[in-house]
């Protein structure tokens, strides 16, 4: 019985071991100058220069509609994937 229970469990987790979304990479904060241009308009913006990249560690494709992102602010506030 502990093996078919075993069994299933793991299936049930192998779907979510193809897709997995990572945060690889975050710039809250861009640097002073030329360095903190991360979007390379010419110009540091504080705001326009802030950049995640999202990695997705998985072999299956991820649809991130309706995913947000955001901090500790009102859930409105945040970024929602189109």
């Amino acid at each position: 019985m502990a093996r078919i229970l075993s069994l299933v469990i793991l299936l049930g987790f192998a779907s979510l071991a193809e897709a997995s979304v990572v945060i690889s990479e975050v710039l809250a904060d861009p640097p002073s100058g030329a360095a903190g241009d991360a979007n390379q308009d010419g110009e540091r913006h504080t705001y326009q220069d802030e950049f995640i990249e999202l990695y997705n560690a998985g072999s299956e494709s991820i649809n991130l509609s309706d995913w947000r992102l955001g901090d500790t602010a009102p859930p409105n506030t945040h970024f929602r994937f189109p």
